[in-house]
């Protein structure tokens, strides 16, 4: 079920690294690609999505009442200081290339798709999911995304928390898998490579197996 998903939405999760690339979001301004993410998500079947006061992007599935909450979440910010278009993006036959791409732009994708996997399925885990578009990851952030998660879900534990991280090429994204109820993701093959500003990161098409 899961391969034929991939398979079905790898033009999808394309499109959303096209056009998540064509919104630069440096920290403290990632309003307009946390838009972006809430109204796919809304578009696509998911319910009680917001925005919070420092513009994460939260998605609760099943978490209505639950103290065990699993949260997954990728962040929207880049560290590129640019607030028009990327000039540098651009894409072939096999590669998409643009600043911020690999970290964490694709990873934003992964994560809708994964989402939409758990409402087009009607999988509701025991204890609940919170997907999770983050703010202010990157270093001029100072975490402002994740202080705030942490600040309004005080007192209600999340004994697991996955971080999904850019990488190379999404091929070797670790896959996110559903088991008892619980979010996991193996270790990618491929670690980000932190390049100069005139060497825009590139990543591969996705494998369908593999890209969620």
């Amino acid at each position: 079920m899961l391969k034929e998903f991939c398979e079905k939405n790898k033009e999808a999760v394309l499109n959303i690294i096209r056009d998540l690339c064509r919104i630069p979001a440096p920290s403290h301004m990632e309003r307009r690609r946390a838009e972006y993410c809430r109204d796919w998500l809304i578009a696509n079947g998911a319910e009680g999505v917001y925005l919070d006061e420092v513009d994460n992007v939260i998605f609760p599935l099943g978490c209505e009442g639950s103290n065990e909450i699993t949260m997954v979440a990728a962040h929207t910010d880049t560290v590129f200081p640019d607030t028009e278009s990327y000039p540098e993006f651009h894409e072939d036959d096999v590669n998409i290339y643009c600043p911020g791409v690999g970290d964490d732009t694709t990873s934003v994708a992964i994560l809708l798709l994964t989402a939409k996997y758990f409402i087009d399925n009607k999988i509701t885990p025991k204890g609940g999911i919170l997907f999770v578009c983050n703010v202010c990851e990157e270093g001029l952030g100072d975490l402002k995304g994740v202080k705030q998660l942490m600040k309004d879900f005080a007192g209600r534990p999340m004994p697991s928390q996955t971080m999904v991280r850019g990488i190379q090429e999404t091929g070797g994204m670790g896959r996110m898998i559903s088991k008892m109820g619980r979010m996991k993701a193996s270790k990618p093959r491929y670690q980000p490579m932190n390049q100069p500003r005139g060497m825009p990161m590139t990543i591969a098409r996705p494998k369908p197996h593999r890209a969620i």
